[in-house]
């Protein structure tokens, strides 16, 4: 299975407005959600099943560059929620 916890199971997959996937070394490892703020800037909310380390953390910041470069945005926020 894709993700094998029930709990993390129906964090990613909801009835309405699906959130994205974070994949960490291949495995599902969180859930994210964009919210635009303004016309420049991109809010980006992390939630992990575990704690980030800082590698991942450094990709997530990454990863948010190019999202926000895909929607128009020239700033992006990211907030990496507690496990």
């Amino acid at each position: 299975m894709l993700v094998p916890e029930k709990a993390h199971q129906s964090q990613l997959w909801r009835m309405l407005g699906n959130p994205g996937a974070l994949l960490v070394d291949g495995m599902i490892a969180g859930t994210w959600r964009a919210r635009q703020a303004g016309r420049c800037r991109l809010e980006l909310t992390v939630t992990p099943f575990a704690s980030a380390g800082a590698r991942v953390r450094r990709d997530i910041g990454a990863e948010a560059q190019t999202v926000a470069a895909a929607r128009g945005v020239s700033d992006v926020r990211v907030l990496v929620e507690p496990a």
